[in-house]
């Protein structure tokens, strides 16, 4: 996961709140978007995306029911 200073968080979260909102199939046509705009947030933005879906595909803070 890349590494944040304060001032980048500040900078990357209200976007990453953006897309986090919109459906998987239209987060890359909104990165490329946002790319056209700002390269550097659009690369940021997408190395998160990335890792949270690693996190949620390996289960991340998801809950089993032990029985």
């Amino acid at each position: 996961m890349p590494t944040l200073t304060p001032e980048q968080w500040q900078r990357v979260s209200s976007y990453l709140d953006q897309a986090f909102d919109l459906p998987h199939s239209e987060r890359s046509a909104w990165l490329v978007s946002l790319r056209q705009e700002d390269a550097d947030l659009a690369s940021l933005l997408e190395a998160l995306l990335e890792e949270q879906q690693r996190a949620d595909a390996e289960g991340f803070l998801q809950i089993s029911c032990l029985s």
